[in-house]
């Protein structure tokens, strides 16, 4: 059984890994207010408040690296013929995988299996990286793809 485990960023722009909370209304009297929080490795009280957009499940799967793979990721994937970039997300039910170039929230083309390639993540949707090539808007839209592969 895979571990459950969620990662998103704090309102700084850090990255954070743990149990997700949403809360739909404050709580406390208003001392805690509603929104997305990730458990730090203390655990309830103490959780960073996440930006809701950031946040992705790990998928239990580790990559050539030995890195957790997170929902959002940007991974390099190889087969014995060919390698490509995807990204990770959760579609039908199941992680699945979708080329970079056909990545749009609302086009996605074609699904591809997660456990038949050989994975490198290379990035995330969420960070800004001109050296792997990838830019993107702050949500899922591909600004720039500048890559020489």
């Amino acid at each position: 059984m895979r571990k459950i485990l969620f990662r998103g960023k704090d309102i700084a722009g850090h990255w954070c890994e743990g149990l997700l909370s949403v809360l739909i209304g404050d709580y406390e009297n208003g001392s805690v207010k509603a929104g997305s929080y990730i458990s730090n490795s203390y655990g309830s009280p103490f959780a960073y408040p996440v930006k809701p957009e950031t946040v992705g499940q790990f998928t239990g799967l580790l990559d050539k690296n030995g890195e957790k793979i997170f929902e959002g990721d940007i991974v390099l994937c190889t087969s014995r013929i060919d390698k490509a970039s995807m990204v990770v997300v959760f579609a039908e039910g199941e992680f699945r995988l979708v080329l970079l170039d056909d990545f749009d929230n609302d086009q996605v083309k074609r699904y591809y299996s997660i456990s038949c390639f050989t994975k490198e993540i290379i990035g995330n949707i969420y960070d800004k990286d001109p050296e792997q090539g990838f830019e993107f808007d702050g949500g899922h839209n591909v600004l720039q793809q500048s890559r020489a592969n």
